[in-house]
């Protein structure tokens, strides 16, 4: 932990003691483009709940902007399987996440393609999951259903402390990639419901947690400046 948080100060300093060049920034005034946030290690892995979402940048002053990012992702999966003596059994699982935030960067080009920035940016989360069990046997001897339902609720507020690096891919288009700390507090409540015959049980806790995590590849996104 302690060499990634040395890795990420070390490119905050970077970016306060490059040689400063003055931005064109008279050529465009808005950027909006498609952001990514990839996990490392399923990077080139087929992955269908990969958080995907918006990003807009609005320039504020030369070589300054002020940003809106909106993520999020929501993913589904149901499996059926029917086990000897009649036996069926059924579990889907259903999840979303949605992250809204704002914040303010610094740029400092470094030649005519490549720039870097940095900065920092606070917002709201919500999420939530389910999964849900069923199982029914029916036959000439035995009789039995019993099902379960599991939910997760998350309400949270996180900062988020950046830095990166863009690439002109041409005249309106740029690719960038950041590296950043997370600090996140969130209230989370715990559902729990089993149903075995007829009788009901149903527990619910809640819990509320801080942490603060540091992410290597934290987004890629591909923007248009107009």
């Amino acid at each position: 932990m302690k060499t990634k948080l040395t890795l990420l100060v070390l490119t905050l300093c970077l970016c306060r003691f490059a040689h400063a060049q003055t931005a064109d920034s008279s050529t465009y005034k808005h950027s909006l483009g498609i952001i990514a946030s990839p996990t490392l290690n399923k990077l080139f892995e087929n992955n269908s709940s990969l958080p995907i979402g918006l990003i807009y940048k609005r320039q504020h002053k030369a070589n300054t902007a002020i940003r809106a990012t909106l993520s999020g992702r929501f993913d589904q999966s149901a499996h059926d399987t029917e086990q000897p003596l009649k036996r069926k059994e059924a579990s889907e699982n259903r999840g979303s996440y949605l992250q809204l935030t704002g914040g303010y960067e610094w740029q400092m080009p470094l030649g005519n393609r490549w720039q870097l920035y940095y900065g920092a940016e606070a917002g709201p989360s919500y999420g939530k999951s389910t999964y849900e069990f069923k199982s029914d046997q029916v036959d000439y001897y035995n009789s039995s259903k019993y099902s379960s339902e599991y939910s997760y609720t998350n309400y949270g507020v996180l900062l988020r402390p950046f830095a990166g690096v863009t690439f002109q891919l041409s005249k309106k288009l740029v690719i960038a990639t950041e590296t950043a700390i997370i600090g996140v507090y969130s209230h989370s409540e715990n559902t729990s419901k089993q149903l075995v015959f007829d009788d009901n049980n149903r527990q619910t806790t809640n819990a509320d947690v801080t942490y603060i995590t540091y992410k290597p590849l934290s987004n890629i996104s591909l923007q248009v400046r107009f």
